[in-house]
């Protein structure tokens, strides 16, 4: 039986083999405009399941689980991964929400960023998540 490291930034964990990885992890901003948050997940990739097939499999259940779901176009996204950018916007009680996510290949598992903010708001959720992408760096994986 091999253990997993685990690191964090609070120090590094040893965790016994099985577990699945289902650390989100949310940073948010406030100001007078508004709140707009960052969150950065980490998915196993199914067997037999294209990066592509498993975005599309993702967002296809958008349109029922966001009230007045409307896509808007990709944005282009300059990474050394293979990335997919889906942006979106969808209604809440407090008005219309902005959500813009990158989904990057990572083979066996994807990370999924997604910017939030209300539309009013929108290029503070852009900034946040080009800011994150723009200093990407993935650790050494054994």
């Amino acid at each position: 039986m091999t253990s997993y490291v685990y690191h964090l930034d609070e120090g590094i964990v040893t965790l016994p083999p099985g577990f699945k990885d289902a650390t989100i992890n949310v940073f948010e901003w406030q100001d007078a405009k508004g709140r707009h948050t960052l969150t950065v997940q980490r998915e196993r990739r199914l067997p037999n399941l294209t990066f592509d097939d498993m975005v599309a499999r993702i967002v296809a259940i958008y349109p029922q689980k966001f009230t007045a779901f409307a896509e808007e176009p990709p944005m282009e996204i300059a990474l050394e991964l293979p990335a997919v950018s889906k942006r979106f916007r969808w209604r809440n009680q407090d008005g219309v929400v902005y959500n813009h996510q990158i989904f990057v290949d990572l083979e066996d598992t994807f990370m999924i960023f997604t910017a939030s903010a209300k539309a009013n708001i929108r290029e503070r959720a852009d900034d946040a998540l080009h800011d994150a992408l723009s200093g990407l760096r993935l650790r050494e994986r054994a």
